[in-house]
């Protein structure tokens, strides 16, 4: 009994640090102005089912759709490290992203109704 305590509390403690839920409460209420408590509420639970079933799936089935696509998993974690890499550049050089949104992508995005799925569920919660 105590090593499989132990294994569930590293498990947890791992899924909590991944997940973050205390980093992305301030962007939820931020998204989420002027809506009700009761859409917040249900906004907030689909979000959480919907970063539950990304990480179950990609936990159950991730190394097998790194095998189809023919990656490794070094090779993986090469190519992590060099975006997280050229991002923290970016940053220290204070430059904007080389990726540009228009006008309209804008104001769609401030316009969106339910921001459960994206971006609270996915990259937030399940990034």
């Amino acid at each position: 009994m105590p090593e499989s305590l132990s294994f569930a509390l590293l498990a947890l403690s791992a899924v909590f640090v991944i997940v973050d839920p205390l980093g992305v409460v301030p962007m939820f209420l931020a998204l989420t102005p002027s809506d009700s408590p009761e859409r917040r509420y249900a906004m907030a639970r689909r979000a959480c089912l919907v970063a539950w079933g990304v990480l179950v799936t990609f936990s159950v089935a991730g190394t097998l759709l790194l095998t189809v696509f023919g990656i490794s998993l070094a090779a993986f974690k090469v190519a992590g490290g060099l975006l997280m890499l050229l991002t923290a550049i970016d940053q220290l050089r204070a430059q904007p992203s080389a990726t540009r949104s228009t006008t309209e992508e804008q104001s769609e995005g401030l316009a969106k109704d339910d921001v459960s799925i994206v971006p609270l569920a996915m990259p937030l919660l399940a990034g």
